[in-house]
């Protein structure tokens, strides 16, 4: 236990520096794409790019999946299952990835031919975006076993590492656009498809060189894709219903506002998404033992780590949410050069939300650590399907943009309940030990 607990300091610290540095040039990096493409193009790409962004609920139900059972296995010592898991979900991504290339091409085409409010003169820029995404989300696809290797063996400085990297190489793709030898746009997508690959090519090569089931051949055990798909399936409909809460309010969006207040929102989504990385890296540390002390049956160890996870994400995002709760205006003077409307407003009100839905995301672990997720997936996802309609209503009554949000934040904080009593029927964690020690 204490060789487990310095392991997680380590870990954590690693994981906490690594954020803090993305946190910075991911903002700097939002600030320099906006100057240099303009509000209407960062609109473009926003809520473009969201379109093949949707089907990223495959990519994070079987990324969950994947690393739920190779940590699952490490904490029994299964090294033979191992093997298979890894090969196993590493063949289902190549064939996946060819079928979301069919399928979002279609859609995709549909959508910016039929429904997207695009400018007439940035179609063609919008298309190129469109399959600079598509080409993205296929290479994170791959990217995936190879990814989950290095966190389930808690190899979290690598891990790092490479996020540091891929920051970097954002960073290095906004500066270029000032180069662009031809349209800024269809520039920066075509980079951002080298730096994802380059980002890949990078999880590859650490993940064959220090996990033996990483250099394995390709296989396909049909038993073990039944107890993934099994388990991923659920965990699909849960991202579908995240997409459509958040993609599907991006293109309401965009058909009453145009593409200005998907610039708005893409900013404080920038900064939202920034806060949760950092909360996940806190959690990233902690999850992989929460998951092995569970498969090793050790569930008062299992309970510790799931409240000091709630409480640490908890007081972190606190310390860092404030300054933006009191001085968003401030702050995203010093940050953009040109600040899109309604941002301010809208960044408090997902801050407001991230608060309290990322601290309790340590109780889902818990629940994907027992493999049965299905009561929880209906209940919450079931709930949160309601902010699609529901801010579809308000904006059609001519409330202003930031409603959606507003009913959003109070939908997630509405789905703490059905995760709390779940936790506690599946992982025995007593509810008076969540609200003394979380």
């Amino acid at each position: 236990m204490k060789e487990d607990n310095v392991r997680i300091i380590k870990n954590t610290v690693f994981l906490y520096l690594r954020m803090i540095l993305i946190l910075l040039v991911t903002l700097y990096t939002s600030r320099v794409i906006l100057e240099k493409l303009g509000i209407v193009d960062y609109g473009i790409y926003n809520v473009v790019g969201g379109i093949v962004s949707a089907f990223s609920v495959i990519t994070s139900a079987l990324s969950q999946s994947i690393s739920r059972f190779i940590t699952f296995e490490l904490g029994k010592n299964n090294g033979n299952r191992i093997n298979e898991v890894f090969s196993t979900s590493l063949s289902i991504e190549i064939i996946l990835s060819l079928l979301v290339f069919v399928t979002c091409e279609i859609i995709g085409t549909w959508l910016l031919n039929n429904y997207l409010n695009i400018p007439s003169d940035r179609m063609e820029a919008a298309f190129w975006v469109m399959h600079g995404s598509i080409i993205i989300f296929i290479i994170n696809l791959i990217s995936v076993p190879y990814n989950a290797c290095v966190i389930a063996h808690e190899h979290m400085q690598a891990f790092a590492y490479i996020s540091l990297v891929e920051a970097f190489l954002k960073l290095l793709v906004a500066f270029a656009i000032s180069f662009a030898v031809f349209d800024s746009l269809k520039f920066y997508a075509v980079l951002l498809v080298i730096a994802s690959l380059l980002v890949c090519i990078s999880y590859i090569l650490y993940a064959t060189k220090h996990f033996l089931e990483a250099k394995r051949k390709l296989i396909f055990q049909k038993r073990i894709f039944k107890e993934m798909f099994s388990f991923a399936s659920w965990n699909f409909l849960g991202s579908l219903s995240a997409m459509l809460q958040t993609q599907g309010l991006n293109i309401i969006l965009n058909i009453f506002f145009g593409p200005v207040i998907n610039a708005a929102r893409g900013i404080a989504v920038q900064v939202e998404s920034a806060l949760q990385q950092l909360a996940n890296s806190v959690s990233s540390a902690i999850n992989p033992q929460i998951i092995k002390t569970y498969a090793a049956e050790k569930l008062s160890e299992m309970h510790i780590l799931l409240c000091r996870s709630t409480k640490f994400v908890y007081f972190l995002l606190l310390v860092l949410c404030v300054p933006f709760l009191l001085e968003a205006e401030t702050i995203l003077g010093l940050w953009l050069v040109e600040i899109p409307p309604h941002t301010s407003s809208i960044l408090r009100v997902l801050i407001l939300g991230i608060m309290v839905d990322m601290s309790a995301n340590s109780l889902y672990t818990g629940i994907q650590a027992t493999g049965v997720v299905r009561n929880y997936v209906i209940f919450n996802s079931g709930i949160r399907l309601f902010i699609l309609p529901v801010g579809y209503f308000f904006l059609k009554l001519g409330y202003s943009p930031e409603v959606v949000f507003v009913v959003q934040i109070t939908i997630w904080y509405i789905t703490q309940i059905p995760r709390i009593i779940i936790a506690h029927q599946l992982t025995k964690l007593p509810y008076m030990m969540f609200v003394r020690d979380a």
